[in-house]
């Protein structure tokens, strides 16, 4: 990757790309275009998006790989310090499957604004892995192609031209937009974007020895005051007057200038469309040069068109790198915060908040708390011991107030109203995709108020407490990329509980025996469309209680409204149905845009009183139609659904993950 230029006695060219956030993919086409025309590059100098890709591609990355690398990139993931599902312990993935935004901080959550929103643990590693061969420090000329970002340094508000280093350290400065990324600090300067003083970096280029200048400008056009009606606007339009007199006088020192529209695109748009969109178009306003291009070809005198530059090998150990620690110094506490929030039709809004503190690191000491606040409340006091690497022991005070409906065959039924103590102690084994869970839990639930229909239930309120002690195991494997509409992966649980009123006997008589299981397997059969097949059961020997009877309603609704609540397309809400109850399902899924999907469920089940018979069963069909769209606060989703329970068209709507 390491190569001297060699001149022979030609005047030599420079190319420039300037920042732009997600409209940087529009350099990477004008990059492939400048390759066809044959055109020597001699040196490269960036800013922000435009230090990513120039950075890549002195170190001998051709246009495809950058495109490439480009695409396959989830900028969701990337840009907003998550980690991909599969890449994280079932341990990790409990904490962040129904968060919006979870937060890692060392000793106080006011770590987490310090210098920027974001601390860029996955920009770090992606920069740390396409330089994973280049030195710890270095001259920048000594790349394939001499290289050259910049910086602002916050502290004297100076331009800072960066030519040697950690390459990506430096690439990683130059794209700390100020308050959203964490500044890089390298000695006594405190390092942000570069676009704030130097956007578009002409005459860096020159200073390195440039004598013609190919320039990619992804600036826009000043916006008209109606537009500049928020923060970012405003930001981002002071920034570009700091630097408008360099970037002028910039734009007039260049010898062709590719000038890309990026109109209707902002420096976050990030999705797989736009970035499409963008490439092309930065190919068009390359193509648009084309003669000036060949015309500066043949000025610095090649009238043949030089061969486009080879793919260079990846580094060995790309994928294995840890971020360079000047630009990402990763937690050793696990302590977070996090939110998350949901709406549906039947409870309108719904917030959670939940939050870890870690008090001992080297005895992994820690408490923390869950709260889910709305129509139904949901708090969770905590303490976890971590008793090895894998083995986990919690003690859990959980704190319930239910207000909920009951439906029978899509008629409510009684409106519940109850308090629930619940005292649990557990002890968990941990894997990569397993988890092994066993402990003992004492409830009391009470019930404050019931409107109840008189014809149903013989023992809905006989009485106004259901205290209980109960001894539980269950078995987890889950391999999903998703714990909402997964595209691939299987789910595999199993749980068994003895469930008394004394520690020993249910009511005088036997203790009641609980088993559940449930298996779901999610089969991509192209890349916009996904089969899950599922089934799932419950089985009691008997019940007297309303806390842990059988219950079916909605869609991907498991464990909604009661823990043991297992989805049924067509019955929304909350049914309760007999002690032995099977279902099984299947949901064909097709994306028809990056965030847009359709999706049809069907479910067959059955119910009866007797454990383990399919004797006098009730069968249940249900099935549903709709659509969804993944939002910023999880999946958006409106169907249609009948079940011949219900025996009518519902309607559902729910936003945001389930919790």
């Amino acid at each position: 990757m390491f190569a001297q230029h060699q001149h022979a006695g030609r005047k030599k060219v420079g190319v420039v790309l300037s920042g732009g956030g997600a409209k940087g993919a529009a350099h990477v086409k004008a990059l492939k275009v400048i390759e066809e025309a044959g055109i020597p590059i001699d040196y490269i100098a960036g800013t922000s998006i435009g230090s990513l890709v120039g950075g890549m591609y002195a170190s001998g990355y051709n246009a495809d790989q950058i495109d490439s690398l480009m695409r396959s990139q989830n900028w969701g993931t990337l840009l907003m310090d998550k980690t991909e599902r599969k890449q994280l312990s079932l341990y990790e993935r409990e904490q962040v499957d129904r968060n919006i935004l979870l937060a890692k901080f060392e000793k106080t959550p006011g770590e987490i604004i310090q210098g920027g929103v974001l601390k860029g643990y996955n920009v770090a590693k992606l920069l740390t892995q396409v330089t994973a061969d280049t030195p710890d420090s270095m001259s920048y000329d000594k790349l394939k192609i001499p290289f050259a970002c910049v910086a602002t340094d916050v502290v004297t508000a100076q331009e800072v031209d960066m030519r040697a280093g950690v390459l990506a350290e430096s690439m990683r400065a130059s794209m700390a937009i100020p308050t959203v990324f964490a500044p890089v600090v390298k000695g006594d300067k405190v390092l942000t974007d570069g676009g704030i003083t130097n956007n578009y970096p002409v005459d860096l280029v020159r200073k390195m020895g440039a004598d013609y200048v190919i320039g990619v400008d992804l600036s826009e056009e000043v916006l008209p005051s109606s537009k500049l009606n928020t923060a970012q606007a405003i930001a981002l339009r002071l920034i570009d007057i700091l630097c408008m007199k360099k970037h002028d006088e910039n734009v007039a020192n260049t010898d062709v200038y590719i000038k890309v529209n990026v109109k209707g695109y902002s420096s976050a748009s990030f999705n797989s469309e736009a970035i499409d969109t963008l490439m092309h178009r930065g190919e068009v306003a390359a193509r648009g040069k084309w003669d000036e291009l060949i015309a500066l070809r043949e000025k610095i005198g090649l009238k043949n068109p030089l061969p486009a530059p080879h793919p260079r090998a990846m580094p060995k150990d790309m994928y294995n790198v840890v971020p360079v620690p000047s630009i990402y110094k990763a937690n050793e506490r696990n302590s977070f915060v996090g939110v998350g929030a949901r709406f549906d039709k039947e409870e309108l809004a719904s917030l959670l908040l939940d939050g870890m503190l870690e008090l001992n690191h080297k005895k992994k000491l820690s408490v923390g708390f869950e709260a889910r606040l709305g129509r139904r409340l949901n708090i969770d006091l905590y303490s976890k011991l971590h008793l090895s690497s894998a083995w986990v022991a919690q003690l859990k005070y959980n704190f319930k107030y239910n207000d909920m409906k009951i439906y029978d065959k899509g008629e409510p039924v009684s409106e519940e109203t109850n308090n629930g103590h619940i005292v649990q102690l557990d002890f968990s084994r941990y894997w990569r995709n397993w988890k092994v869970m066993f402990g003992t839990r004492y409830s009391y639930y009470s019930f404050d108020e019931s409107l109840v229909h008189k014809d149903y239930l013989d023992w809905a309120e006989d009485s106004s407490s259901e205290p209980s002690l109960g001894y539980f195991g269950r078995v987890t494997f889950d391999n999903r990329d998703a714990n909402d509409n997964a595209t691939r992966g299987m789910l595999f649980t199993v749980g068994y509980e003895l469930f008394t009123d004394n520690g020993w006997s249910f009511e005088g008589g036997k203790a009641v025996n609980i088993l559940d299981a449930k298996f779901a397997i999610a089969l991509p059969l192209s890349n916009a469309i996904t089969l899950t097949p599922s089934v799932a059961g419950r089985w009691m020997s008997k019940n007297d209680y309303f806390t842990i009877c059988n219950c079916i309603g909605g869609v991907n609704t498991d464990g909604h409204y009661m823990s043991q609540q297992i989805a049924f397309a067509g019955i929304n809400y909350l049914q309760l149905v007999k002690n032995n109850l099977f279902v099984a399902g299947i949901t064909l899924r097709h994306a028809i845009a990056s965030k847009h999907y359709v999706f049809a469920v069907g479910n067959y089940g059955q119910h009866s009183d007797k454990f383990f018979s399919t004797n006098s069963s009730d069968h249940l069909y249900g099935a549903a139609l709709g659509y969804g769209y993944k939002s910023a606060i999880g999946p958006l989703e409106l169907n249609f659904n009948w079940s011949n329970m219900t025996k009518k068209v519902g309607v559902s709507v729910n936003v945001g993950y389930m919790f």
